[in-house]
């Protein structure tokens, strides 16, 4: 029996990176960066990102606090999409933004209950 959980365990996780791959790849291509300046609080100084021929981002500041800042910028820039569709996952609702196709992995999210859990865990959690 635990031979079989752990089989179904896999083979979800499997299924989940698989989705994450197709959504990735399909619905939100790597873009290039948007050139242009930023004006933001908690910055100290005149700080900038750019990005190689890769598309590797390269930040230039003068502290470490606000190369810090240019990073959390970055990574927004980069993964807010992939926080977005980890939450459409979780809820159970790629359908609605995506299609019809994803209504296996909506109704699998849904009979799991990725969200519910997600809330207890944190209605459970302890800031200590």
């Amino acid at each position: 029996m635990r031979k079989i959980a752990l089989l179904i365990i896999l083979l979800i996780s499997l299924l989940g990176f698989a989705l994450y791959l197709v959504i990735r790849t399909v619905h939100f291509p790597p873009s290039k960066f948007e050139e242009g300046e930023l004006f933001v609080d908690g910055v100290r100084a005149q700080t900038a990102i750019h990005r190689n021929m890769d598309g590797v981002p390269v930040i230039s500041a003068s502290s470490e606090n606000d190369f810090f800042f240019a990073l959390g910028v970055v990574h927004a820039r980069d993964f807010g999409w992939q926080l977005y569709v980890n939450m459409l996952a979780a809820k159970g609702e790629l359908s609605s933004r995506f299609g019809d196709e994803y209504l296996t992995a909506d109704r699998l999210s849904k009979l799991i209950g990725s969200a519910g859990a997600s809330k207890g865990m944190i209605s459970d959690a302890s800031l200590e």
